[in-house]
């Protein structure tokens, strides 16, 4: 009998990577959950010189009801949809890719693979996922709907769907970096901490709520730059700031806790992401390594 080797690991490629696709949808369970208090935080955001948490949820329940939580879910379960189905799988696969040709190079450390596939991967995502961003932002900060976009915007559409790319593109690549990077040493640093290998579940909570904290408080200036970006403009002025001349301005004209206007709900977001986002990638980073 014949067994072809090199078929028999592709088929388990195969399985593994939609094995891992599968799980990446599971992700969107906890977007529906977790909508609201991204509406919460985006409405915050919007109204950041005369609002709180309280008075932002009680203008979005006046005006729309619980229905006003959900606004903009649709866009967001596509764009999470999109983003989970193949950064899981990704994080995987291209680490290896990249550690066969720096090996070659003689520059390398340990966490180096895993950092250029964030970045290859995320600045691929960021111009994908940026419109699905916008119309989000959108639905949840205006009344009129898919329809009143396009009738507001025709003539216009693609430079309107790529509203804040810039601080978009910033946001997710930090986000990215930081996760990598975090999740990386502190992990590699309980493990050794410990003597051992196997994390328990108190372990990755805690491991999950560091990652999740530095994510937060990396990201949060330029999530409130994205959406001050992609929010309608009343006076008619379409120009676009860089990222680096809002974030300065907002430094001249207020101070840096309105950057991180809404961290209380990011935070807690972020945190529930990691614990996710580290228990599965450490799951499937020793599946990977058993299969091959």
């Amino acid at each position: 009998m014949i067994v072809n080797v090199p078929t028999i690991k592709v088929k388990k490629n195969t399985k593994f990577f939609m094995k891992s696709m599968m799980f990446g949808l599971y992700f969107n369970i906890s977007v529906v959950l977790e909508h609201p208090f991204e509406t919460l935080k985006t409405q915050w955001q919007k109204r950041y010189t005369l609002a709180n948490i309280t008075t932002t949820s009680t203008q979005i329940y006046k005006e729309s009801g619980i229905n006003g939580f959900y606004k903009g879910l649709v866009p967001n379960l596509i764009k999470s949809s999109i983003k989970n189905i193949f950064r899981l799988p990704a994080m995987i696969y291209l680490p290896g890719i990249f550690k066969k040709y720096l090996a070659k190079t003689g520059f390398y450390f340990d966490s180096l693979p895993k950092i250029l596939a964030g970045i290859s991967f995320s600045n691929f995502e960021v111009f994908l996922l940026t419109p699905l961003e916008r119309l989000k932002v959108f639905l949840m900060t205006e009344s009129v709907g898919m329809t009143g976009f396009y009738k507001k915007h025709k003539g216009n559409i693609i430079r309107q769907l790529y509203k804040g790319l810039g601080p978009t593109y910033w946001k997710t690549n930090t986000g990215i970096l930081t996760f990598i990077i975090s999740n990386h040493y502190i992990k590699r640093f309980w493990k050794e901490h410990l003597g051992r290998e196997r994390l328990s579940s108190y372990d990755y909570l805690t491991i999950a709520t560091i990652v999740g904290s530095l994510g937060a408080f990396t990201t949060m200036p330029f999530d409130f730059l994205k959406t001050q970006a992609q929010l309608e403009r009343k006076d008619g002025n379409t120009k676009q700031e860089s990222t680096l001349k809002q974030l300065l301005r907002h430094f001249r004209q207020n101070n840096v806790k309105v950057l991180y206007t809404g961290w209380h709900l990011r935070f807690s977001h972020t945190i529930i992401g990691s614990l996710v986002g580290v228990i599965l990638l450490e799951k499937f980073e020793n599946d990977f390594r058993k299969l091959h």
